[in-house]
């Protein structure tokens, strides 16, 4: 796993999975800063962008979009 969570990270012709890695880095920072615009932000673009239109206002859509926004945070507990 975290040789393919590395890959994420540094290969941007991976597109979206590049791009929702580096949110994760991003959204980890605003998180510990406190920053709710930011993580707001973060989670309306992945929101957005990964749950079907009929399921946009189901909870249970919007609280998947939570683990690989917080993709970041397993590096995080793996160091601890």
């Amino acid at each position: 796993m975290r040789p393919f969570e590395a890959m994420l990270r540094k290969e941007p012709s991976l597109g979206y999975m590049y791009r929702l890695a580096k949110e994760s880095e991003r959204m980890m920072r605003a998180t510990q800063a406190g920053d709710t615009q930011t993580m707001a932000e973060i989670l309306e673009y992945a929101h957005n962008t990964e749950t079907p239109l009929l399921d946009y206002n189901n909870e249970a859509e919007l609280s998947a979009i939570v683990n690989p926004v917080y993709l970041s945070a397993r590096d995080i507990a793996c160091e601890q």
